[in-house]
């Protein structure tokens, strides 16, 4: 149904799907999957990977 509707969206929210969490959890979790959508990162979550990740977009955006 809403696949083929454009509807403008100023906001949107998350919820994690484990009651009582750590809001930092589903923070780290949420620039994880931004990372991995951008190519910086892949596959599970990892602090080394993250950090990896992150450099190589903060490279880039310093190229730019």
């Amino acid at each position: 149904f809403f696949h083929f509707k454009k509807i403008p969206v100023k906001c949107f929210v998350i919820l994690d799907t484990v009651p009582h969490r750590h809001y930092s959890i589903l923070a780290r979790e949420v620039a994880w999957v931004a990372l991995c959508v951008l190519g910086f990162g892949e596959g599970e979550y990892s602090d080394s990977k993250y950090a990896r990740a992150s450099n190589r977009l903060f490279e880039k955006c310093a190229e730019e």
